[in-house]
């Protein structure tokens, strides 16, 4: 069932999903409304309903990982750090013999609470550690999120490919 879960002051964890596939990757999506909402929803978690959101307190990040079949793979915190939202996703190894050569996805979707969110313009970024590694992904949102049901308009949220540098 998809539902509220574990989190943090500020942050409550939703319906982590598993499926599989080929490939490594970060990603990072963010709704401020319940359309751009569906638009995440839609492609990651298929069959689970879409969760109630008060997109007046709240707004909603998505990240996604893809990691092994032997990897253990947790979302550790998610902070905000003057004009930076962190997501922490820890990666580790299972000592469990051989591996199947699959990848798996996992998706964490978080309802931020607006009232912690830095006014814009603030970064979104997801860090993915395991041992020997790190991986970065961002979101640049060049407008203020932290008013009731403020929406980001287009062009708006740009990401790492969208960035200078």
């Amino acid at each position: 069932m998809c539902g509220r879960a574990a989190g943090g002051g500020s942050w409550r964890r939703r319906c982590p999903s598993r499926d599989r596939d080929s490939g490594y990757v970060t990603w990072v999506g963010l709704a401020t409304d319940p359309g751009r909402l569906d638009e995440l929803w839609t492609s990651p978690f298929r069959k689970a309903p879409v969760p109630e959101v008060d997109f007046d307190e709240d707004v909603v990040v998505w990240f996604g990982v893809v990691s092994g079949a032997c990897t253990d793979v947790e979302l550790g915190d998610v902070t905000v750090d003057g004009a930076v939202v962190h997501a922490d996703i820890v990666e580790s190894s299972r000592e469990s013999g051989p591996c199947p050569l699959v990848a798996v996805y996992h998706f964490y979707v978080v309802a931020l609470e607006r009232s912690r969110l830095p006014s814009g313009p603030f970064t979104v970024e997801l860090r993915v550690k395991s041992p020997g590694h790190t991986a970065t992904r961002r979101l640049a949102v060049d407008v203020d999120l932290s008013g009731p049901g403020a929406v980001a308009g287009p062009g708006a949220v740009r990401s790492d490919r969208d960035l200078p540098g």
